[in-house]
């Protein structure tokens, strides 16, 4: 009882961090992102441990924040050559990459968010 009652505790705190990076996806969003993978994996091995298959909305939520993450090193590269006004073609492109892989992510999100919500709410 206890071990379900901690699980749908984790899922709920999932789902709150996941809007909250789906909802700043463009502007802040991988900062949130990286808590929720942290605690997205310990929902994961909370899950194996208690002997249940991960659900596909952790599974989702695990990549589309993980995506995420990396995604702002690209960010970081692009602004450092757009500072410096290095290869503006490529400063372009790059740019035009990060927008469609957050854009990616963000549609993502919102998936796995509404999977996390119906495997929460079906916990009894």
């Amino acid at each position: 009882m206890e071990n379900k009652e901690s699980i749908k505790s984790t899922y709920f705190i999932v789902f709150i961090l996941g809007i909250i990076e789906t909802v700043l996806a463009f502007f802040g969003g991988p900062l949130v992102g990286i808590a929720v993978l942290i605690i997205a994996l310990s929902l994961r091995s909370k899950l194996i441990n208690a002997g249940e298959p991960v659900t596909n909305g952790v599974k989702l939520i695990l990549i589309a924040s993980g995506i995420h993450i990396a995604s702002l090193l690209l960010w970081v590269f692009n602004f450092i050559m757009g500072f410096l006004a290095i290869a503006g073609i490529f400063v372009f492109f790059t740019s035009l990459l990060y927008l469609l892989i957050v854009f990616g992510v963000f549609i993502t999100l919102i998936v796995a968010c509404i999977f996390i919500y119906q495997e929460y709410s079906a916990i009894k």
